[in-house]
């Protein structure tokens, strides 16, 4: 799927950058001036999330691209001054990642204060980057929940001291201050990024090679309600059997004395959820679309039905493709485990097929209505119900009329009308017919 498309900046050359910065940083932005910071990596789709990311959480932030594949490793004669922060990422030209360029580097002009954005978390502490030539590194895991911004806000108002979060060891890091974290042999987790009514949610690392995974924990005292721990049982061997790039993947599952757990991949680009909000162009919905239905395909050709499809299920990885996630309601057709009951209700009410919002049976059409649903959204970026309440949007569902696309986008209303048929019979059938008519 191709990244987000946003207005983009190069690096500007020397002699202009130091007229600019002269400009810049004597305007103001309310009391606080603007910030020129400076991306050097050779992703094109992660310069451009860097750049998202920031206007989001830091807009006082000027940002600037330098992409060394096109231009080069920056010269003797780069003029670094008119920087206030570089971010420095794994792939620069010609070095095996960006700390070997920063170890080799032999320029006289110093750096601005530099944040190195490794590949995956706690490998390297704070302390190893800076004696490496670094004032600070992150995980690019890390970057979605606003770590950047305040790293960049650290560095810049406490002259390179820095006191953030994840410097402290792993295993201090807890939930609060009364709850200790989960201990669970081979991983170290960092913190609490989720939680459902059954199961919570850790970024952690897994001790053998350093890799960021994300576990899904479910306390053992809980065997007393085994509906939650049958279905939490049954999601972990839904999509262990799954081997499809366009899913999720599951590392291990398994039980200690207090905990049961998933561990499975990490994304570190988010979900589409988030992409919605900042809007993405029809040419990205339909690959979206698309992609989405190459993983219904792959759960569907196992019988697995998801039942929950929605944008913040769908996620994405560091090269911007994209995987289902989260299959802790998902059933497989004509199963007689009995981990539902009969009637019994579960999804989001938003991308609800009418037929599950009567309680009736859902197959795999059930999946493309919620997919239709998405599809919509992405185009428009608004939900196509509104209700006051959860009850109100099923019933719309159930009996309001397929909603109409906006003008200039009608050459979509065809797939539109029928992957969201109230009737399932006059839905696509399968996920392949739906691969097959785009």
């Amino acid at each position: 799927v191709p990244p987000l498309r946003g207005p983009r900046r190069d690096a500007a050359e020397p002699s202009a950058g130091v007229a600019v910065r002269a400009a810049c940083v004597s305007a103001p932005s309310g009391n606080r001036h603007l910030v020129r910071v400076i991306i050097l990596d050779t992703d094109r789709s992660f310069r451009a999330l860097v750049r998202k990311l920031l206007a989001r959480d830091l807009p006082r932030a000027d940002v600037f691209e330098y992409d060394p594949d096109t231009r080069g490793r920056p010269g003797r004669e780069f003029d670094w001054s008119v920087y206030d922060v570089l971010l420095l990422g794994d792939g620069v030209s010609g070095a095996a990642n960006g700390l070997e360029w920063l170890r080799n580097r032999d320029a006289p002009n110093p750096l601005p204060p530099t944040i190195y954005l490794q590949e995956h978390g706690l490998a390297l502490s704070p302390g190893a980057a800076r004696g490496l030539g670094a004032d600070h590194v992150l995980s690019k895991s890390e970057l979605l929940a606003g770590r950047l911004a305040q790293c960049i806000e650290s560095l810049l108002e406490g002259n390179g001291s820095i006191t953030m979060p994840m410097e402290r060891p792993v295993d201090s890091v807890s939930v609060t201050g009364t709850e200790p974290m989960p201990q669970i042999e081979g991983y170290k987790l960092a913190n609490l990024i989720g939680e459902g009514a059954m199961s919570r949610v850790y970024l952690g690392e897994r001790e053998g090679d350093g890799m960021t995974i994300v576990l899904k924990v479910i306390a053992v005292d809980l065997v007393n309600n085994h509906a939650q721990v049958r279905r939490f049982v049954a999601e972990a061997e839904l999509i262990s059997e799954l081997d499809s790039p366009h899913v999720v993947r599951i590392y291990e599952q398994g039980f200690t004395d207090d905990f049961g757990f998933i561990a499975m991949e990490f994304f570190p680009r988010g979900d589409l959820k988030q992409r919605i909000e900042h809007g993405i162009t029809p040419a990205d919905a339909v690959h979206c679309l698309a992609n989405i239905a190459y993983g219904l395909e792959a759960i569907h050709r196992l019988t697995i039905v998801h039942r929950d499809l929605k944008p913040a299920n769908v996620m994405f990885r560091h090269n911007d493709t994209l995987a289902l996630a989260d299959f802790g309601v998902s059933t497989r057709l004509a199963s007689e485990r009995g981990v539902d009951r009969p009637g019994s209700i579960l999804g989001t009410p938003h991308y609800m097929s009418p037929e599950q919002g009567q309680g009736k049976p859902a197959d795999v059409r059930n999946d493309l209505y919620s997919l239709g649903v998405m599809f919509y959204e992405m185009l428009t970026g608004t939900k196509p119900f509104h209700a006051a309440s959860p009850a109100g949007i099923v019933s719309q569902h159930i009996h309001a009329e397929i909603p109409r696309l906006p003008r200039g986008l009608r050459r979509y209303q065809g797939l539109v009308d029928r992957l969201m048929a109230k009737n399932p019979e006059e839905r696509y059938q399968t996920a392949s017919e739906l691969i097959a008519a785009l």
